[in-house]
C-alpha cells in the first residue's frame, strides 16, 4: 500500500489490490482508502463535482451525524471513539460514498487510529469478494470489533464501582458516578449516531446486494441496536448503584443524627437544671441548705435515668 503523504489509497479488482498515490481508477476497479481532509480537494480533481458538493465537503461546513445525498456522491460526518483513549475527544470522520468507491476522510484524529482501522480493512480485502456495499459493511464491522474493548472497559468500571460501594461506601466519591454516567451517555450517543449513519448509507446503495451482504447488513444493524441497548442497560445499572450508595449515605447520616439527638435529649434536662439553679435568687433555700449540692446531683441523675428509661423503653 502506498500513501500520498499520509494518505492510504488502493484500487480493488477481483480481490487484487493496487496502491494509488491519487484517486485514479481503471475500468472495473473499486476505490477505497483514507485521506486527510486537507488533501481532499486535490485528490478529487478527477471527479466532476458541483459547487454545492465542494462546499459540503469542506471541514468548516459544520456537518455532523447527518447524510447529504447528491447526484455524484453521498457524504456524512460522524464521530468515532478512539479505542486507545475512548473517553477523551472522539475522532471525527467524513464518509464519502462515490459511484466507484468508498473513502474515509480524516477530519480529526490525534493518534492515527482511524488510519489503522482503514489499514485493517485493506488487509481483509483479499479474503472477501469486495463490492462498494461490502466495503461499507466491512468498515462498520471493523468499527464494532474495535469498540468491544470500550464496552468491556465500561462494564469493568461499573463492576469495580459496585464492589467498592458494597465494601467501602464512605470512600466512594460522588464524582465517580458523574464521570461514569457521562462516559455511558457519550458511548450510547456515539452508537446511536453510528446506527443512523449506517442505515442512511445502506439506503444510498444502488448496487445489487448479494444474499451474504444482506445477511451481514442485518447482523450489523442488529449488533448496533443491541450495543446501544446494552449501554442503556449499563446506565440503568449505574443509576441503581448510585441510588443504593445514596441510601447507604443517608442511613449513615440518620445514624449520626440519631446519636446526636440522643445526646441532646439526655443533656437537655441537665441544662434546664443548671439554668434554673444558676439564676442566683436570694430566696433559693437549696443554696444555704447543707445537702443542697447532693440534692441537685441526685436530681440530675434521676432525671437522666428517667429520660434514658423512656428512650430505651420506647425503642
Amino acid at each position: 500500500m502506498t500513501e500520498g503523504k499520509d494518505n492510504l489509497l488502493v484500487a480493488i479488482k477481483a480481490g487484487a489490490i493496487r496502491p494509488m498515490s491519487s484517486y485514479h481508477l481503471s475500468k472495473g476497479e473499486l476505490g477505497f482508502g483514507w485521506i486527510h481532509h486537507a488533501e481532499l480537494e486535490a485528490l478529487l480533481q478527477a471527479i466532476p463535482l458541483s459547487d454545492e458538493v465542494r462546499t459540503a465537503l469542506r471541514p468548516s461546513s459544520g456537518l455532523r451525524n447527518t447524510m447529504l445525498s447528491f447526484r455524484e456522491l453521498a457524504y456524512c460526518v460522524t464521530d468515532l471513539m478512539d479505542p486507545k483513549e475512548p473517553f477523551k475527544e472522539h475522532d471525527r470522520l467524513g464518509l464519502l460514498l462515490l459511484p466507484d468507491g468508498f473513502l474515509i476522510l480524516c477530519l480529526r484524529d490525534r493518534d492515527g487510529s482511524t488510519r489503522d482501522l482503514t489499514a485493517a480493512i485493506i488487509d481483509r480485502i483479499p479474503l472477501v469478494q469486495m463490492s462498494r456495499v461490502r466495503l461499507v459493511l466491512t468498515f462498520f464491522e471493523e468499527v464494532l470489533r474495535q469498540d468491544e474493548t470500550v464496552r468491556e472497559e465500561l462494564e469493568n468500571q461499573l463492576e469495580r464501582l459496585e464492589k467498592e460501594v458494597h465494601e467501602q461506601a464512605k470512600k466512594v466519591n460522588q464524582h465517580r458516578f458523574l464521570l461514569l454516567s457521562r462516559r455511558l451517555r457519550q458511548t450510547q450517543r456515539c452508537y446511536r449516531h453510528l446506527l443512523d449513519i449506517f442505515q442512511q448509507l445502506m439506503m444510498e446503495q444502488n448496487d445489487e446486494i448479494t444474499k451474504s451482504e444482506e445477511t451481514l447488513r442485518q447482523l450489523l444493524e442488529e449488533r448496533l441496536r443491541r450495543d446501544t441497548e446494552e449501554i442503556g442497560e449499563l446506565a440503568g445499572n449505574l443509576g441503581e448503584i448510585e441510588a443504593y450508595h445514596q441510601g447507604l449515605q443517608d442511613l449513615e447520616l440518620n445514624r449520626s443524627m440519631q446519636k446526636l439527638t440522643l445526646v441532646t435529649t439526655v443533656c437537655l434536662p441537665l441544662s434546664l437544671i443548671a439554668a434554673w439553679y444558676g439564676m442566683n435568687f436570694t430566696a433559693m433555700p437549696e443554696l444555704s441548705w447543707q445537702w443542697g449540692y447532693l440534692y441537685v446531683m441526685l436530681l440530675s441523675a434521676a432525671v437522666v435515668g428517667l429520660v434514658c428509661f423512656f428512650l430505651f423503653h420506647r425503642r
